[in-house]
């Protein structure tokens, strides 16, 4: 890359290749509009100077055919033909710069779009994992309550006793210093910290 300019581009416009007749370099064309915005004022001076009478918008944005057309229709000399060629090529390097230039703006903002929209749905997420998290909890809670409240029915100490599936039925047991036994039905809650910090 040189300039700034995109090499492939450039490469479509320079020398032999200037005007192939693949239709990548044929939809580099642009409006007559674009191309004075490009550039003008060094080129309009060399024109002007060397006596060529068209505009450089003709001499840029007419499809090849119709440039060889106007040069033969004008008794310019070869320096003047030069100078033509060398105009509209350097037109169409630009322009090909431009548009290279455009579509990394439009790929960055392509890609901030979608970063956006992602931490939107990052956020959403959470937002209904944390609810998620807060229903589990809550339902832990109750169950726990309930198996206290029937241990309390039975005269029993909830920090001593707890419930255990046993085969299928309900078994009062003694806790250990080990804790609650893995058959034990209180319910536990889930992990708060498996929500993942957002930006």
């Amino acid at each position: 890359m040189a300039d700034g300019y995109c090499e492939d581009e450039i490469r479509c416009y320079s020398g032999s290749s200037l005007e192939g007749s693949g239709g990548s370099c044929r939809n580099m064309q642009t409006d007559s509009g674009r191309i004075s915005k490009v550039y003008k004022n060094k080129d309009e001076k060399l024109a002007r100077d060397a006596g060529i009478s068209f505009s450089i918008n003709m001499i840029v944005s007419l499809p090849m055919d119709e440039f060889n057309d106007l040069l033969s229709k004008h008794e310019l000399n070869e320096e003047q033909l030069n100078l033509c060629r060398d105009i509209r090529r350097r037109g169409k390097n630009k322009v090909a710069a431009q548009n290279c230039r455009q579509r990394k703006l439009d790929q960055v903002d392509e890609l901030e779009r979608m970063l956006k929209e992602s931490r939107d749905v990052g956020r959403r997420l959470i937002m209904e994992l944390e609810q998620d998290l807060e229903e589990n909890h809550r339902a832990c809670r109750e169950i726990n309550e309930a198996v206290d409240e029937l241990l309390r029915f039975r005269n029993l100490n909830p920090s001593e006793y707890t419930i255990v599936n046993n085969d299928g039925e309900a078994k009062i047991v003694r806790l250990t210093a080990a804790g609650e036994p893995k058959n034990s039905i209180r319910a536990v809650p889930a992990r708060s910290n498996i929500i993942p910090r957002f930006m």
